[in-house]
């Protein structure tokens, strides 16, 4: 392989993943213009919310990172159900690390008026990021799909749902938001339910691409892919967290 090939070859690999963790982050950046047509009071509440959520999200992130070298691992051996197997366990330690983010994220919110913030923006603030913290789980689920497909070298498909995923958020708080097509203007907590409703799409079509599509059937009914190991889930965090505690110091 030439240079001039490996070069094309790792752009058309890299490019979707690029485009994919853009999507993941910059839901909260559409939350942030849309709402701050709202007034001051809203966009402060959005940006103290977005700025404690990056926290919670680059930890998760980086958790998730552990499924992908395993699956890549696995898909150098051959070994499809091998790679399954390790999509079954990273997909319960992102549902975990979710639920275990929610809690944190719904534990910080009594924290927030004394965090030298206008009780006005506060009180936006509380309920938002609560909504927020929820929307924290589905988002795991997505990247647990997505690091299985992109160990594979398919990056396109999680590139197509975030894009998707962002283009449904920025609907949906058009309408949230401002109370359009007939539903009730819900101001800031619109931007929530917009970004949880997105997320939740987002988990959903990535989950059925990798449980129904014919390019990962050896995957699912392989020798290997069944059962769960304690290793299984050991290898994942020895990557995972470490991976996790980088990305939320960075």
């Amino acid at each position: 392989m030439t240079l001039r090939e490996h070069r094309i070859k790792h752009l058309t690999l890299a490019a979707p993943v690029m485009a994919s963790q853009l999507g993941q982050i910059s839901v909260g950046v559409a939350d942030t213009i849309m709402v701050g047509q709202l007034g001051t009071t809203d966009l402060a509440a959005v940006g103290l919310c977005v700025s404690l959520q990056s926290l919670f999200l680059l930890f998760g992130i980086g958790m998730s990172y552990g499924i992908t070298p395993l699956v890549a691992s696995a898909d150098g051996e051959n070994a499809p159900g091998k790679a399954w197997f390790t999509l079954r366990h990273g997909l319960l330690v992102c549902i975990g690390t979710g639920l275990l983010l929610a809690a944190g994220g719904f534990g910080l919110v009594p924290f927030m008026p004394h965090m030298d913030q206008p009780q006005d923006v506060v009180v936006l603030a509380q309920p938002y990021y609560q909504v927020l913290a929820v929307s924290w789980i589905p988002m795991m689920v997505f990247q647990a799909y997505r690091q299985f497909t992109e160990g594979l070298s398919f990056t396109r498909q999680a590139m197509n749902i975030a894009l998707a995923g962002n283009l449904l958020n920025i609907g949906l708080n058009y309408v949230l938001i401002f109370g359009k097509l007939g539903m009730p203007e819900y101001g800031i907590m619109g931007a929530g339910y917009a970004t949880l409703i997105s997320r939740v799409f987002m988990a959903i079509a990535m989950a059925a691409y990798a449980h129904t599509h014919k390019r990962f059937a050896p995957h699912r009914g392989s020798e290997g892919s069944k059962g769960w190991s304690r290793e299984g889930f050991r290898s994942m965090l020895k990557i995972g967290l470490p991976a996790g505690i980088q990305y939320t110091f960075e």
